[in-house]
């Protein structure tokens, strides 16, 4: 939704509410990086961002062709395969202006197909997203850090999750070849170093990237890869969301803690009742409406330890850009 920006802000609205718990107001060091095409937008707003780029020879042919939702069996899609696969192989590096002189001077293919293709690339050029030398990539990974990835100005939500799914990817593949190194260290080989820290990520709105029916480009890395797998390549996600039930039912039936606040809609409740745990003896429904009406409460159940808990969440530190506005606050 774009409000993680706000985290280098203390949460001064509420300084009277983190004082009754012995806290002040504090932002958060935390670098946020958006497509590389969309930065000016937010330099206009003073916000202080990154920009961030994938490099287009980092998607097979294939991956286009999905992007486009187009059928690589296709003229259009066989066109965009071949092309493009023969470019990864001998080029390495390219722009669309490249794919794109490549494709009109292949003596292949009609003149309607070529322009199909052209087409489908420059509309790809206009997200802001691929570039031909890719930014961002290997800052948004630093031991000790925090880096916001917003994908809001992304309107089309295929290529919001293709760039979640891509750097999802990208991630785990860097952090299995780390392992290796890791435990090559605790074998106490003094010449190996880390050059890759274990990864937290938290996704935002989860439910657009691995929703409960269909997929997206997103859905396959971060439920295979991620959640059935990550603890492996020392790789821990958390998803966020306010609809259980549009959530796919693996990301829960599959987390070690589920954190929840309250809860009305019905099909809410029960898509979490359908993993409640053996050693649970309520139902989850009854723990929800214990809660009571305070804001900050949550149910909390926790499979390392088998147990569950109610608990009341802290304020945060940092601004809270996820309030609603208010017409009373308006600078007029």
């Amino acid at each position: 939704m774009g409000i993680f920006w706000t985290l280098g802000r203390g949460n001064k609205p509420q300084a009277e509410l983190l004082q009754q718990w012995s806290m002040e107001p504090a932002g958060f060091s935390a670098e946020v990086f958006v497509p590389a095409g969309h930065v000016d937008e937010y330099k206009e707003r003073h916000i202080e961002v990154k920009p961030f780029s994938i490099p287009v020879a980092h998607l097979q042919g294939y991956d286009w062709c999905e992007l486009f939702s187009i059928e690589a069996t296709s003229p259009l899609g066989v066109l965009l395969v071949r092309i493009i696969e023969d470019m990864r192989e001998n080029e390495g590096n390219f722009s669309f202006e490249d794919i794109i002189g490549r494709i009109n001077a292949d003596d292949r293919t009609d003149d309607v197909t070529k322009m199909a293709a052209e087409n489908y690339l420059r509309t790809a050029a206009s997200w802001g997203v691929f570039e031909k030398d890719a930014c961002g990539i290997s800052e948004l990974i630093k031991s000790g850090c925090t880096s916001v990835l917003d994908v809001s100005s992304i309107r089309n939500k295929v290529v919001r999750s293709a760039v979640v799914g891509i750097i999802a990817k990208d991630i785990y593949s860097r952090r299995l070849r780390e392992r290796r190194s890791y435990e090559r260290m605790l074998m106490g080989d003094e010449d190996i170093e880390q050059k890759m820290p274990m990864v937290w990520m938290f996704i935002d709105e989860a439910h657009l990237f691995v929703p409960s029916e269909g997929e997206t480009l997103a859905s396959d890395v971060l439920i295979n890869e991620w959640v059935r797998q990550g603890r492996q390549p020392g790789l821990s996600v958390i998803f966020a969301t306010q609809r259980p039930a549009a959530l796919h039912p693996d990301i829960i039936s599959q987390s070690d803690i589920v954190i929840c606040h309250r809860l009305t809609a019905r099909d809410d409740i029960e898509a979490l009742e359908a993993i409640r745990p053996t050693y649970m003896k309520e139902n989850i429904g009854d723990a929800i409406r214990k809660m009571g009406l305070e804001r900050g409460v949550a149910f909390v159940v926790d499979d390392t330890s088998e147990s569950t808990h109610l608990v009341k969440i802290r304020p945060r530190y940092s601004w809270h850009g996820g309030n609603e506005p208010s017409a009373l606050n308006e600078r007029r």
